[in-house]
């Protein structure tokens, strides 16, 4: 397995598990580290990206690259998480199907469709599933606002 420490100078302490999955923490709010937020993407970089981007942001991240393995820890704990963050098009079960699946086993977080592939004659369809929708690239910056906006939670209280 292969890990990744980051460490920034005012004392944050971020660290990936890539592979099965991703997890990072930063003590940066007592408010923002208390939500709690699960990545899916099948790219291992991407997933990597929006963990850090958000631990950074002080979220308690963890990302996972399997969407199988997103929906078996979303149905073992519906509550355990605020918000999901998923791509779309996924090897074993596409983003709008784990949805669909980690909403019927009891998940009533928000959820963000991040995806390369927001476009043509579905995209009603993979929208009214979702809180929000950002596509790839340049949605990554509008992630951490958006994810604030649909939590309710003060701009200051993760930066």
């Amino acid at each position: 397995m292969l890990k990744y420490s980051h460490h920034q100078s005012n004392a944050i302490h971020n660290s990936f598990i890539l592979q099965s999955g991703i997890r990072s923490r930063s003590p940066l709010s007592a408010k923002a580290s208390a939500v709690r937020v699960l990545v899916v993407d099948d790219d291992p970089d991407i997933a990597q990206l929006l963990a850090s981007l958000l631990a950074r942001n002080g979220f308690s991240v963890e990302a996972l690259t399997e969407s199988k393995a997103a929906l078996a820890r979303l149905a073992a704990g519906p509550a355990l998480f605020d918000a999901l963050v998923t791509d779309h098009d996924m090897p074993q079960m596409c983003g709008c199907e784990l949805i669909d699946r980690a909403r019927a086993a009891g998940f009533r977080g928000k959820v963000i469709l991040h995806s390369g592939s927001l476009s043509g004659d579905d995209l009603s369809e993979k929208v009214r599933r979702v809180d929000a929708a950002l596509e790839k690239p340049l949605g990554i910056r509008s992630l951490v606002p958006t994810l604030r906006d649909l939590l309710g939670m003060d701009a200051k209280a993760c930066a």
